[in-house]
């Protein structure tokens, strides 16, 4: 992509090997490889009207077309909308409408600050020919990684499975877009960013990692200590009555907490009702009649 005058030979063994990572690459997420099937088609198609399109990168593309079939159409794809969402759609119901539209936003507010640069660069950003080697392809990778985030968070939109946590690939993909953003501004010398505001910016960033790693190792610690005093408990044999237990650990509905960890609390498994999908199948494994925990203050 970068030097399209020293392109690979077409070797068998090359052609092969990508047409398997293809397939490994497109079985991989839902909501992004689709777009990335879009802008692949879109590049090979431009590159083979120049008469530089190689047989290994279509062999890749193919598989990448391949994995993704596979993905979508796995059996447990449906089976696990059918158990959590309780629907045999994978398009959204009228009544989620409203609780996507806040995790949508959710997501637009945690992804805000990586906009704000992106957003900014367009508008600052002039067209002209003096720019450095490599600026317009940086540019073009730049808005195939927007492109794959939008178009994410739209599908997670439309569709009924919680979507916080398949966001987490659109943000680095974002992630990826304003460090090339950077990277291209120094390059041209047009950084809209003084020296102390990027030290700011540093401190902020490695203040926020280090508080989210301390709170989510020691909130999840207590997690840990929490569900290995339930597997005790159910390891010693109670076969013939439901199972309770409470416990008081309360992290994982700690908003305060949660947010503070940077959403990466896990807590117990399992829920206060033992009809729960998820008691159902911990009580079939361990051999017992019901599990249900009680949590405490």
């Amino acid at each position: 992509y970068y030097n399209t005058n020293n392109l690979k030979k077409d070797y068998s063994k090359t052609v092969l090997g990508m047409f398997f990572l293809g397939i490994l690459a497109g079985w991989s997420h839902e909501t992004t490889t689709c777009w990335l099937i879009l802008i692949l088609f879109y590049y090979l198609f431009f590159y083979n009207k120049k008469n530089k399109r190689q047989l290994w990168e279509t062999s890749g593309f193919i598989g990448l077309i391949i994995g993704y079939t596979l993905l979508i159409f796995a059996p447990g794809n449906f089976s696990r909308l059918q158990m959590q969402q309780h629907t045999n759609s994978i398009i959204i119901a009228a009544d989620l409408f409203y609780p996507k539209l806040v995790e949508l936003i959710m997501i637009l507010l945690f992804h805000s600050f990586l906009w704000y640069f992106i957003i900014r660069f367009f508008l600052t950003y002039k067209k002209k020919d003096d720019y450095p080697d490599n600026f317009y392809r940086n540019l073009n990778i730049v808005k195939a990684c927007i492109l794959i985030a939008i178009g994410s968070a739209t599908l997670i939109f439309f569709i009924p499975s919680r979507g916080l946590r398949p966001s987490f690939l659109g943000l680095i993909y974002l992630i990826i877009s304003v460090v090339l953003l950077f990277r291209m501004q120094e390059n041209a010398g047009m950084s809209f960013l003084t020296k102390n505001a990027k030290v700011f910016l540093k401190i902020i960033g490695l203040s926020y990692m280090i508080l989210t790693v301390t709170v989510s190792l020691w909130c999840n610690y207590k997690s840990y200590c929490e569900w290995n005093k339930i597997l005790s408990e159910v390891n010693r044999g109670h076969k013939n009555h439901v199972l309770e237990f409470k416990t008081d650990n309360v992290y994982e509905y700690n908003h305060i907490l949660n947010f503070l960890s940077g959403f990466h609390l896990t807590g117990i498994p399992v829920d206060e009702d033992e009809n729960n999908e998820i008691n159902k199948v911990f009580s079939r494994y361990y051999k017992i009649k019901g599990i249900k925990v009680i949590r405490g203050n």
